[in-house]
């Protein structure tokens, strides 16, 4: 229909539009400044009703692969909300636009489990404004991955950088929700004192989101700050749960899973001059 959301007239007719409801990025390398990269994307059926697509970034010049990306797609009722099975005349619509085959091998996602009942992190109050809405009347998917990195710790973001994210879309968002965002980390990693509680070492408490019981454990993420002379010491790997929920309802919107690597002016534990290299 050339409207950008790849809409077919069959699917006009049957008031039908697509809708993400899992996405994976990979980032081997980030591009610099002046870099140029091609991207190549394709396409396919996956199962009855959905579809996948997949991206591969690659340098224009090297042909080395950047980034990687795969994400899943069903239909859904514009009218009623509800996945929906393609109609037979939709399938032969598309038929000539999606393939049998997949830019990669594989399915790169990982399933993201569910988040601990009482997570470290919470910023709480995220609005969506008109620009965040997307020609489905939802929140743009974008707008999530920006409110899943509210609740990441500052000095997370000062010194590591995004290898791979996860996501599952699990309920819709409308410009009238207010969201929270809720970060945990994985593995072995222990958040220390410096981390917990903000770069000026004084911690405070969030608002009571799910139960008395976590309330001690809600540690809210402190205004942006320069951390450079207080980050904690640098690991080889970060990986965290996040959710995002709506406040009125406690439901969950989006469940993801990021995992970080050191920023190449910290990963012999000392700080570089940032113009070395792009952050």
């Amino acid at each position: 229909m050339g409207d950008a959301m790849g809409s077919s007239h069959a699917m006009m007719k049957h008031r039908l539009i697509w809708v993400i409801t899992r996405l994976h990025i990979q980032v081997d390398c980030y591009p610099l400044s002046g870099d140029v990269v091609e991207i190549d994307t394709c396409m396919g059926w996956s199962g009855k009703n959905g579809v996948r697509r997949d991206y591969i970034v690659r340098d224009y010049n090297s042909g080395h692969v950047l980034c990687s990306s795969t994400s899943s797609l069903v239909i859904i009722n514009r009218d009623t909300r509800r996945i929906s099975k393609i109609p037979d005349d939709v399938r032969e619509e598309l038929s000539s636009y999606l393939f049998d085959t997949y830019l990669l091998k594989d399915d790169l996602s990982q399933p993201t489990g569910r988040m601990d009942e009482c997570p470290l992190y919470i910023q709480k109050d995220l609005v969506p404004r008109l620009h965040d809405i997307d020609s489905n009347r939802h929140v743009n998917n974008v707008k999530y991955i920006q409110w899943l990195l509210e609740s990441v710790p500052q000095h997370v973001l000062v010194a590591y950088e995004l290898t791979s994210m996860t996501l599952e879309f699990r309920k819709e968002s409308s410009d009238q929700d207010i969201i929270t965002s809720m970060a945990h980390p994985c593995s072995s990693f222990t958040p220390s004192v410096s981390e917990a509680s903000g770069c000026n070492g004084a911690s405070r408490k969030s608002p009571q989101l799910a139960s008395e019981n976590c309330a001690s454990s809600h540690l809210s993420k402190q205004p942006a700050l320069n951390c450079e002379a207080a980050l904690p010491a640098i690991q080889e790997h970060l990986q965290y749960m996040h959710s995002l929920r709506r406040q009125s309802d406690g439901r969950e919107i989006v469940r993801g899973k990021t995992n970080w690597r050191p920023k190449h002016r910290f990963c012999s534990g000392k700080i570089y001059d940032s113009a070395s290299r792009s952050v």
